[in-house]
């Protein structure tokens, strides 16, 4: 059904746009651009590497899942001297924005303004958690970002290269992130059901699908065969099947497993699955039996996927939550009320609903994200963010120490309790001072890393942390330990004549008494 031009949803296009971007550029300002993750460091570090031409593994260092998408496209831009805590939560929320301003471009382009409209609104109409974990540079949304491809590929002419393409870009989303699965899945379907020749519309697709799913089994036959690189895997108890114990468990938590993921009610997220449901209802009532089909397929991949236990892998924080294997949801809920929305008759009044829900979610959010950021955040659960502040200054007193004495190699372990967690020290530090290299973590997810400095001796050590009482019973026992300690950074020390080492260094003084 074509829906016929509205003037006033015409006209609001671009102001809602430009509303959309005032809500992301504020949340950066206030959160993005001032607070880091441990984890984030990681794919930071991986953009240095992307840059430089040097792809070490397939996925996340040191797992077997989870592609870096944020770290590919940032590559080129790592060069150009913009700061990484700028540089990296930007393409971050792009890739997130992406397949919602796509879409929304497309149906302008195709005189479906209030649709545009919807696909417009929802990232702005979301709750604030939700701005968040679309900020925070994770790889939670690295599968999403690809299905901004597909609305422009159904404009295609050729039925085969569209049905190939929508097959290599959902299969290219599935390999970057699973959490795609639900929108790919469903997109999919529609465009199988809603061919001619289904039969052929199966084969082009499945073609279509093959060279990712050759780069998935390369890059696992690569994790299996280097299992000395893995720190972290999937393939294994988290993804054993467990439908009769795991799936009433779910159904019992929705609003946690899809928190934040529907429009202007932070604790009502299981709204969101309620309307999905109802919404392929609705399809198949109005006869539309290829969208309908689609997004009941979407809901059965949903259930099916409570029964692993990587779904219930999750807390309440918006750093480490449940609705992050969910994150495709919003925009298959815009996608699925596409024919619902362009069926009303009132369309001015579905513009001005769309507007004012808009703005006042932007309000609520300018007057209350400075404050709200904080709590999460002050929490520490259970991922840890750090003001970037806070490790501009550490890693600038690492440097002068560093220089001041001449160390050799700098060391940390990333299991001690210290003020700055030694896994920041690790992964961020050395971008924000590249002249901190060498700094070796133990626990370090980069092989190489263990592999270069965990044998080495190094004359003279900067270490970074440790228990005090440790300390303390070290020093008495060693000679040429030097207390360089900061209350703002916490335990520093420099060893000289070292002889030993870095790991059996460290592994000794962990065995030392102390008060963990």
């Amino acid at each position: 059904m074509n829906e016929q031009p509205v003037s006033l949803a015409q006209r609001s296009f671009l102001p809602l746009l430009a509303l959309g971007i005032l809500d992301r550029l504020y949340l950066l300002l206030v959160f993005g651009f001032k607070y880091v993750g441990d984890d984030d460091g990681v794919i930071w570090t991986a953009a240095v590497d992307y840059g430089h031409g040097l792809f070490r593994e397939p996925y996340f260092y040191g797992q077997d899942y989870a592609f870096m998408l944020e770290a590919l496209v940032a590559a080129p831009f790592t060069h150009l001297g913009m700061p990484f805590y700028i540089l990296m939560p930007t393409v971050t929320s792009l890739l997130a924005l992406s397949p919602f301003w796509s879409f929304a471009f497309w149906h302008r382009k195709h005189q479906r303004p209030v649709a545009a409209l919807v696909f417009l609104a929802m990232p702005v109409l979301l709750p604030l958690e939700y701005g968040m974990m679309t900020t925070i540079t994770r790889c939670f949304i690295s599968g999403i970002a690809p299905l901004a491809f597909l609305p422009w590929i159904t404009d295609m002419r050729s039925d085969k290269a569209r049905l190939l393409l929508f097959g290599l870009v959902g299969s290219a989303a599935a390999f970057i992130n699973p959490n795609s699965l639900i929108f790919s899945l469903a997109f999919v379907v529609w465009s199988v059901m809603d061919a001619s020749n289904k039969k052929q519309a199966v084969a082009w697709t499945w073609l279509g699908m093959l060279p990712f799913t050759a780069a998935y089994l390369a890059a696992q036959s690569y994790c299996r065969t280097h299992p000395e690189r893995m720190v972290h895997v999937v393939n294994d108890w988290r993804m054993t099947f467990h439908p009769g114990e795991l799936i009433p468990e779910s159904l019992g938590m929705l609003n946690l497993h899809f928190a934040w993921l529907f429009p202007l009610l932070p604790t009502m997220g299981g709204l969101a699955f309620a309307l999905l449901i109802a919404l392929s209802a609705w399809n198949f009532r109005r006869g539309d039996g290829s969208r309908g089909l689609a997004l009941s397929a979407a809901v059965v991949m949903i259930i099916v996927s409570f029964a692993f236990p990587k779904t219930h892998d999750g807390t309440d924080s918006v750093f480490y939550s449940y609705s992050r294997m969910y994150l495709a949801l919003p925009l298959l809920l815009c996608w699925g009320s596409g024919p619902l929305i362009m069926s009303l008759r009132a369309a001015n009044w579905s513009t001005l609903i769309l507007l004012c829900g808009s703005v006042l979610a932007v309000v609520i959010k300018l007057d209350r994200t400075a404050e709200f950021v904080k709590m999460p955040i002050a929490s520490e659960v259970p991922v840890l963010e750090l003001p970037v502040e806070l490790l501009i200054a550490d890693a600038a007193n690492l440097r002068l120490l560093k220089e001041q004495y001449h160390v050799d190699l700098i060391v940390g372990n990333s299991q001690w309790d210290d003020n700055i967690k030694a896994r920041f020290r690790g992964y961020i530090d050395p971008i924000l001072e590249p002249a901190l290299t060498p700094l070796y973590v133990q626990g370090d997810r980069r092989y190489w890393q263990r592999g270069t400095y965990a044998p080495m001796i190094a004359p003279t050590l900067l270490v970074m942390g440790g228990d005090s009482a440790r300390w303390a019973s070290w020093s008495a026992r060693e000679e040429y330990i030097l207390d360089v300690s900061d209350e703002r950074f916490g335990p520093l020390h420099v060893i000289r004549g070292n002889t030993e080492r870095t790991d059996s260094l460290l592994e000794r003084f962990s065995r030392m008494p102390g008060h963990e």
